[in-house]
């Protein structure tokens, strides 16, 4: 659970449901989170017991697969590649020296561009910047973190690979509906290390 709390850029110390490195959460009670939820209603509740639209545990898609049990994982799954090799590159740190171990990148999105508003059809520009400690070449890329939103349906990034990266706010956008986009910036250090920023968008 600890992890959520790491500074990577995700923001989802700012609201567990938006999810990062610990996995994404839904609230149950009070203060309460959690990434079972069912749990508060029954400890013998099952995928079989649930509509397919409202599974017992907090799901992602993301990984491609349709199979409930992956999709139960993917809220945290799909960050351990990069969790992992953060954890490695710590460990790194005990017996190298500076420029003998990776250090991760930085990624930037100003703070007045991390939360937009705009309208159905309206270009949102998303405009990133790169660092890295070590001098490494980096990757960019840009992508919408479905589930965190509230808007249901994928929308396409133009120049996702580029720092300088838009969309356009779907037509059958609602108002108050959000999209999440994720800068993931990533050095080709050994091991890679990545590091984010979130943009969230409300449909006016």
């Amino acid at each position: 659970m600890y992890l959520q709390l790491l500074p990577v850029g995700l923001r989802s110390i700012e609201n567990p449901t938006w999810g990062g490195w610990g996995g994404r959460f839904e609230q149950v009670i009070g203060k309460g989170w959690s990434d079972v939820p069912a749990d508060f209603l029954s400890a013998t509740l099952s995928f079989s017991d649930f509509p397919p639209n409202t599974p017992p545990h907090v799901t992602d898609s993301g990984s491609g697969s349709q199979s409930p049990v992956v999709q139960e994982g993917y809220p945290q799954g799909r960050w351990i590649p990069a969790l992992q090799n953060d954890m490695l590159a710590r460990s790194q740190l005990q017996f190298a020296d500076y420029a003998h171990a990776n250090h991760p990148p930085v990624a930037f999105v100003p703070k007045d561009q991390q939360n937009i508003s705009a309208t159905p059809g309206e270009m949102v520009q998303l405009t990133g910047s790169a660092a890295n400690p070590d001098g490494n070449t980096l990757s960019i890329r840009w992508w919408q973190y479905l589930e965190a939103g509230t808007y249901p349906k994928t929308v396409k990034i133009q120049s996702a690979n580029s720092l300088n990266a838009g969309l356009v706010i779907p037509a059958d956008a609602v108002s108050g509906q959000t999209i999440h986009v994720i800068l993931q910036v990533t050095d080709n250090g050994q091991p890679p290390l990545s590091r984010y920023q979130r943009v969230v968008i409300t449909c006016k």
